[in-house]
C-alpha cells in the first residue's frame, strides 16, 4: 500500500487563498472547505478568512490578526503579495478537492489494515477507492450531449427491439425503453399526486 505519494498541491491551495482574499464573494461560488487543505497554515488562514467574511467585515491584515492572534502576518503578507488572481479558482479547487479525497481514501484503507486479515484485499480496495476520484476529473457533458446519448440509446433499442425490464406501463416502457442496470430514474411530482402509488405499481408489476 503506497503511503509516500504526495497527495497535495500547495500552489493550488495558495491560489485559492489569494483568490478569496481578492474577492471574498467567491466563498459562495466554490465548493471548498477547510479540511480540503493539506497545509496547517492554509487550513487556519481559510477558517479565519471565512469567519471574518461571515461577520461582514473586510478581510485584511488587521482583521486577520484580530481574529487570530497567532497568525503569522509576515507569512500572510508574503503570500498575498505574490500574483493574485481569481480567474482559475474553480480549476485549483478541483485539484485541492481531488487530493483531499484521495488522502481521505488512503486514511480509510489504512484504518482497515488492522481489521482485514487478507493482505491481498488492501491493495485492491485502495485501487478501487482511488478510481472514484476519476469522477471528479471527468469533463461534465452538456445537456445537449446527454439527450443526444439518450435518444441514440432509445433509437438503438427500438431498432433491435431489445427492451429492458418491462415496467407494466406501455407508455413508460416506450419512454425509458425498459429498466436497465446502471440507469437511475427520478420520479417527481407534487404532494399526493401519485408518486408512491406509481412506484408501488411498478414494483408489483416488475
Amino acid at each position: 500500500m503506497e503511503t509516500n505519494t504526495e497527495l497535495f498541491n500547495l500552489e493550488a491551495e495558495k491560489e485559492i487563498l489569494r483568490a478569496l482574499y481578492l474577492n471574498p464573494e467567491l466563498f459562495y461560488k466554490v465548493d471548498i472547505k477547510a479540511s480540503d487543505f493539506y497545509r496547517g497554515e492554509h487550513v487556519c488562514l481559510f477558517e479565519t478568512m471565512l469567519r471574518i467574511y461571515a461577520d461582514g467585515l473586510e478581510i485584511d491584515l488587521v482583521s486577520l490578526k484580530d481574529y487570530d492572534p497567532s497568525c503569522d502576518i509576515l507569512w500572510v503578507q508574503r503570500l498575498f503579495s505574490e500574483a493574485i488572481t481569481s480567474a482559475n479558482i474553480n480549476y485549483h479547487t478541483r485539484i485541492v478537492k481531488e487530493n483531499s479525497f484521495q488522502r481521505a481514501c488512503l486514511i480509510t484503507v489504512k484504518g482497515l489494515y488492522e481489521k482485514v486479515t487478507d493482505s491481498d484485499f488492501l491493495p485492491v480496495a485502495q485501487e478501487k477507492i482511488l478510481n472514484l476520484s476519476e469522477f471528479g476529473t471527468c469533463k461534465e457533458p452538456t445537456t445537449e450531449e446527454i439527450f443526444s446519448g439518450i435518444n441514440a440509446d432509445i433509437a438503438k433499442v427500438k431498432e433491435t427491439n431489445v427492451y429492458g425490464i418491462q415496467t407494466g406501463f406501455e407508455k413508460l416502457n416506450e419512454a425509458c425503453v425498459g429498466l436497465w442496470p446502471g440507469h437511475l430514474w427520478m420520479i417527481g411530482g407534487y404532494t399526493s399526486y401519485g408518486k408512491s402509488t406509481l412506484l408501488s405499481q411498478l414494483v408489483a408489476d416488475i
